[in-house]
């Protein structure tokens, strides 16, 4: 009976180990995903501004509403949500960036391997998302340090 006993508690260890791992890479891979939106982010706004393109200021400011929404569900733990909200957040981005950049300079801001596998996780559905966006300033989405300090688009904030 001990050495069931003892048996049963190393086997739950392990299953628990293993949890909390996988909660733990899910974590890493979703706060990647996040970072690297903060960045096609700020750099749809520097495209916006060398090439004079105000037209996409609506896609910018969808794109920073969603990223604010997938930081705040992400601080929040919910990480299937805040990963919903981040991925509309970069196709957003990457509509402005399409429009700006060749094909070349374009395809560090696709998403990588991780981050289609978190799509193909969460069953990524945008339609089930609530991407309104609020009445915004375009002259503090076209400042780049306006826009640091009005949106949180980064974790590390």
């Amino acid at each position: 009976m001990k050495n069931q006993l003892k048996t049963l508690t190393y086997i739950l260890i392990i299953l628990f180990s293993s949890h909390f791992s996988l909660l733990s890479q899910e974590q890493s891979a979703v706060s990647e995903l996040l970072n690297r939106n903060e960045v096609a982010i700020y750099k749809a706004q520097k495209e916006m501004i060398a090439h004079n393109a105000k037209t996409n200021i609506d896609k910018l400011a969808l794109s920073v509403t969603l990223q604010v929404k997938a930081i705040d569900t992400y601080k929040k733990g919910s990480l299937n949500e805040a990963s919903n909200y981040a991925i509309a957040s970069r196709e957003n981005a990457l509509l402005i960036l399409k429009d700006l950049l060749d094909v070349k300079q374009l395809a560090y801001f696709e998403l990588d391997n991780s981050e289609k596998n978190i799509v193909k996780t969460i069953n990524y559905n945008p339609s089930t998302l609530n991407n309104k966006v609020e009445a915004y300033n375009e002259a503090i989405l076209l400042d780049p340090i306006k826009i640091r300090e009005t949106y949180n688009i980064s974790i590390n904030q």
